[in-house]
Protein backbone atom coordinates (compact mmCIF):
# COMPACT_ATOMS: atom_id res chain seq x y z
CA UNK A 1 0.00 0.00 0.00
CA UNK A 2 1.23 3.66 -0.92
CA UNK A 3 -0.68 6.58 -0.12
CA UNK A 4 -3.47 4.76 1.66
CA UNK A 5 -4.24 2.91 -1.51
CA UNK A 6 -3.06 -0.23 -3.32
CA UNK A 7 0.06 -0.15 -4.87
CA UNK A 8 -0.14 -0.42 -8.26
CA UNK A 9 2.31 0.09 -11.09
CA UNK A 10 4.23 -3.27 -9.90
CA UNK A 11 5.56 -4.44 -13.78
CA UNK A 12 8.99 -3.69 -13.06
CA UNK A 13 9.64 -6.92 -11.50
CA UNK A 14 13.27 -5.52 -10.32
CA UNK A 15 11.38 -3.19 -8.24
CA UNK A 16 9.05 -5.27 -6.63
CA UNK A 17 12.29 -7.64 -6.10
CA UNK A 18 14.45 -4.58 -4.29
CA UNK A 19 11.63 -3.78 -2.26
CA UNK A 20 10.94 -6.84 -0.76
CA UNK A 21 15.06 -7.38 -0.10
CA UNK A 22 14.68 -4.07 2.04
CA UNK A 23 12.12 -4.29 3.64
CA UNK A 24 13.69 -8.31 4.51
CA UNK A 25 16.90 -6.35 5.45
CA UNK A 26 15.39 -3.49 7.63
CA UNK A 27 16.31 -1.36 10.09
CA UNK A 28 19.36 -2.01 8.22
CA UNK A 29 20.76 -1.20 4.55
CA UNK A 30 21.78 -2.96 1.90
CA UNK A 31 24.65 -2.65 0.09
CA UNK A 32 25.04 -1.72 -3.78
CA UNK A 33 27.08 -4.78 -4.43
CA UNK A 34 24.96 -6.92 -2.51
CA UNK A 35 21.65 -5.70 -3.40
CA UNK A 36 22.79 -5.97 -7.19
CA UNK A 37 24.23 -9.65 -6.72
CA UNK A 38 20.50 -10.78 -5.24
CA UNK A 39 18.34 -8.77 -7.73
CA UNK A 40 20.62 -9.21 -10.81
CA UNK A 41 22.69 -12.46 -10.07
CA UNK A 42 23.65 -13.29 -13.61
CA UNK A 43 23.86 -9.80 -15.08
CA UNK A 44 27.67 -8.31 -16.11
CA UNK A 45 28.77 -5.78 -13.45
CA UNK A 46 29.62 -3.20 -16.60
CA UNK A 47 26.57 -0.82 -16.48
CA UNK A 48 25.26 -2.67 -13.15
CA UNK A 49 25.43 1.03 -10.86
CA UNK A 50 22.73 2.49 -13.62
CA UNK A 51 20.47 -0.61 -13.39
CA UNK A 52 20.23 -0.28 -9.74
CA UNK A 53 19.68 3.58 -9.91
CA UNK A 54 17.03 2.99 -12.76
CA UNK A 55 14.72 0.22 -10.50
CA UNK A 56 15.90 2.10 -7.48
CA UNK A 57 13.66 5.25 -9.54
CA UNK A 58 10.89 3.56 -10.87
CA UNK A 59 10.23 1.78 -7.46
CA UNK A 60 9.83 5.49 -5.45
CA UNK A 61 7.71 6.30 -8.86
CA UNK A 62 5.14 4.06 -7.39
CA UNK A 63 5.31 4.45 -3.98
CA UNK A 64 3.87 7.47 -4.72
CA UNK A 65 4.75 11.07 -3.00
CA UNK A 66 6.73 9.79 -0.05
CA UNK A 67 9.19 7.40 -2.33
CA UNK A 68 12.27 9.45 -1.81
CA UNK A 69 11.82 9.48 1.49
CA UNK A 70 10.85 5.28 1.70
CA UNK A 71 13.51 4.65 -0.21
CA UNK A 72 17.32 6.71 0.46
CA UNK A 73 20.73 5.88 0.56
CA UNK A 74 22.61 5.98 3.58
CA UNK A 75 26.31 4.84 4.12
CA UNK A 76 26.43 3.47 0.26
CA UNK A 77 23.32 1.54 1.05
CA UNK A 78 19.74 1.42 -0.06
CA UNK A 79 17.48 1.91 2.84
CA UNK A 80 13.59 1.50 3.77
CA UNK A 81 12.11 3.69 6.17
CA UNK A 82 11.14 2.60 9.47
CA UNK A 83 8.09 1.82 10.94
CA UNK A 84 6.53 5.31 10.89
CA UNK A 85 6.32 5.23 7.45
CA UNK A 86 6.44 1.69 6.02
CA UNK A 87 4.91 -1.20 7.50
CA UNK A 88 5.99 -4.55 7.43
CA UNK A 89 4.02 -7.77 8.47
CA UNK A 90 7.09 -9.62 9.68
CA UNK A 91 8.50 -6.64 11.55
CA UNK A 92 5.41 -7.27 14.24
CA UNK A 93 5.63 -11.24 14.00
CA UNK A 94 9.58 -10.96 14.92
CA UNK A 95 8.69 -8.08 17.85
CA UNK A 96 6.43 -10.58 19.14
CA UNK A 97 9.04 -13.22 19.10
CA UNK A 98 11.60 -11.26 20.67
CA UNK A 99 9.65 -10.24 23.10
CA UNK A 100 8.37 -13.91 24.14
CA UNK A 101 11.65 -14.57 24.24
CA UNK A 102 12.62 -11.75 26.81
CA UNK A 103 9.62 -12.93 28.88
CA UNK A 104 10.72 -16.23 29.28
CA UNK A 105 14.22 -14.98 29.90
CA UNK A 106 12.64 -12.94 33.09
CA UNK A 107 10.83 -16.11 34.12
CA UNK A 108 7.13 -14.84 33.20
CA UNK A 109 6.08 -18.12 31.16
CA UNK A 110 2.54 -17.40 30.45
CA UNK A 111 3.14 -14.00 29.40
CA UNK A 112 5.64 -14.74 27.05
CA UNK A 113 3.17 -18.03 25.90
CA UNK A 114 0.50 -14.89 25.39
CA UNK A 115 3.53 -12.83 23.50
CA UNK A 116 4.27 -16.23 21.00
CA UNK A 117 0.43 -16.59 20.45
CA UNK A 118 0.13 -13.20 19.18
CA UNK A 119 2.90 -13.61 17.02
CA UNK A 120 1.37 -17.09 15.79
CA UNK A 121 -1.71 -14.82 15.38
CA UNK A 122 -0.48 -12.29 12.86
CA UNK A 123 -1.82 -11.95 9.28
CA UNK A 124 1.55 -12.46 7.24
CA UNK A 125 1.73 -13.80 3.91
CA UNK A 126 4.11 -15.70 2.26
CA UNK A 127 7.14 -14.04 2.31
CA UNK A 128 7.98 -12.23 -1.44
CA UNK A 129 4.62 -13.51 -2.29
CA UNK A 130 4.66 -14.34 -6.28
CA UNK A 131 8.48 -14.02 -6.80
CA UNK A 132 10.33 -17.44 -6.88
CA UNK A 133 13.48 -18.57 -8.20
CA UNK A 134 15.73 -16.09 -6.49
CA UNK A 135 18.08 -17.67 -4.18
CA UNK A 136 18.34 -15.06 -1.45
CA UNK A 137 14.20 -15.33 -1.38
CA UNK A 138 14.49 -18.86 -0.74
CA UNK A 139 16.83 -18.31 2.06
CA UNK A 140 15.21 -15.56 3.60
CA UNK A 141 12.08 -18.18 3.52
CA UNK A 142 13.88 -20.79 5.24
CA UNK A 143 15.07 -18.92 7.49
CA UNK A 144 11.66 -17.07 8.55
CA UNK A 145 10.43 -21.01 8.21
CA UNK A 146 12.78 -21.91 10.77
CA UNK A 147 12.63 -19.19 13.58
CA UNK A 148 8.49 -19.19 13.57
CA UNK A 149 8.99 -23.14 14.01
CA UNK A 150 11.28 -22.87 16.73
CA UNK A 151 9.41 -20.26 18.55
CA UNK A 152 6.13 -22.77 18.45
CA UNK A 153 8.32 -25.56 19.15
CA UNK A 154 8.99 -23.80 22.48
CA UNK A 155 5.57 -22.76 23.22
CA UNK A 156 4.37 -25.94 22.67
CA UNK A 157 6.42 -27.50 25.09
CA UNK A 158 6.12 -24.66 27.72
CA UNK A 159 1.96 -25.40 27.24
CA UNK A 160 2.71 -29.07 27.97
CA UNK A 161 4.55 -28.80 30.87
CA UNK A 162 1.75 -26.13 32.17
CA UNK A 163 -0.71 -28.39 31.19
CA UNK A 164 -2.67 -26.20 28.43
CA UNK A 165 -2.43 -28.79 25.85
CA UNK A 166 -5.04 -27.38 23.71
CA UNK A 167 -2.49 -24.84 23.25
CA UNK A 168 0.44 -27.04 22.78
CA UNK A 169 -1.80 -28.59 20.22
CA UNK A 170 -2.26 -25.82 18.21
CA UNK A 171 1.44 -24.75 18.35
CA UNK A 172 2.50 -28.23 16.96
CA UNK A 173 -0.05 -27.87 13.99
CA UNK A 174 0.87 -24.37 13.18
CA UNK A 175 4.27 -25.28 12.62
CA UNK A 176 3.28 -28.14 10.18
CA UNK A 177 1.61 -25.85 8.26
CA UNK A 178 4.79 -23.49 7.98
CA UNK A 179 6.47 -26.82 7.42
CA UNK A 180 4.94 -30.59 6.90
CA UNK A 181 8.27 -31.95 7.34
CA UNK A 182 9.24 -30.57 11.11
CA UNK A 183 9.72 -33.65 12.35
CA UNK A 184 9.85 -32.02 15.96
CA UNK A 185 6.28 -30.70 15.69
CA UNK A 186 5.27 -34.04 14.69
CA UNK A 187 6.64 -35.88 17.93
CA UNK A 188 5.03 -33.12 20.06
CA UNK A 189 1.89 -33.42 19.05
CA UNK A 190 2.49 -37.46 19.73
CA UNK A 191 3.32 -36.17 23.19
CA UNK A 192 0.13 -34.31 23.17
CA UNK A 193 -1.94 -37.03 22.58
CA UNK A 194 -0.34 -39.48 24.91
CA UNK A 195 -0.84 -36.59 27.73
CA UNK A 196 -4.48 -36.50 26.84
CA UNK A 197 -5.50 -40.03 26.90
CA UNK A 198 -5.31 -40.19 23.00
CA UNK A 199 -3.30 -43.33 22.18
CA UNK A 200 -5.25 -44.13 18.82
CA UNK A 201 -4.63 -40.51 17.90
CA UNK A 202 -0.78 -40.72 18.66
CA UNK A 203 -0.17 -43.99 16.88
CA UNK A 204 -1.63 -42.26 13.63
CA UNK A 205 0.42 -39.06 14.47
CA UNK A 206 3.42 -41.87 14.63
CA UNK A 207 2.80 -43.10 11.36
CA UNK A 208 2.62 -39.85 9.97
CA UNK A 209 5.88 -38.66 11.27
CA UNK A 210 7.80 -42.17 10.13
CA UNK A 211 6.57 -41.75 6.32
CA UNK A 212 7.91 -38.05 7.04
CA UNK A 213 11.37 -38.83 8.22
CA UNK A 214 11.71 -41.82 5.48
CA UNK A 215 11.35 -39.38 2.96
CA UNK A 216 12.14 -36.63 4.13
CA UNK A 217 15.53 -37.57 5.48
CA UNK A 218 15.67 -41.68 4.79
CA UNK A 219 15.27 -41.86 8.68
CA UNK A 220 13.56 -44.02 10.79
CA UNK A 221 11.69 -42.43 13.62
CA UNK A 222 13.06 -42.39 17.07
CA UNK A 223 13.32 -45.58 19.44
CA UNK A 224 12.32 -43.39 22.35
CA UNK A 225 8.99 -42.21 20.56
CA UNK A 226 8.31 -45.76 19.86
CA UNK A 227 8.88 -46.72 23.40
CA UNK A 228 6.48 -43.96 24.59
CA UNK A 229 3.90 -45.31 22.85
CA UNK A 230 4.29 -48.73 23.73
CA UNK A 231 4.23 -47.81 27.09
CA UNK A 232 0.85 -45.98 26.50
CA UNK A 233 -0.63 -49.08 25.17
Amino acid sequence: WSDGRPGDGWRCRYGRAILARLAIARPHGVPFDELLADVWPDAPFAGARNRVHVAVHKLRRVLGRDGARLVTVQNACYVLAGPDLVDVDLDEVLRCLDRGRELVGAGDVEAAMAMRDAAVAQPMGELCEGEHGAEWIDRHRRHVTWRLCDELHRLGDAARRHGELERADAAAQRALQLDPADVVAHRQLIQVHLAAGRTDLAREQFRRCARVMQSELGLAPLAETSAQLDEAS
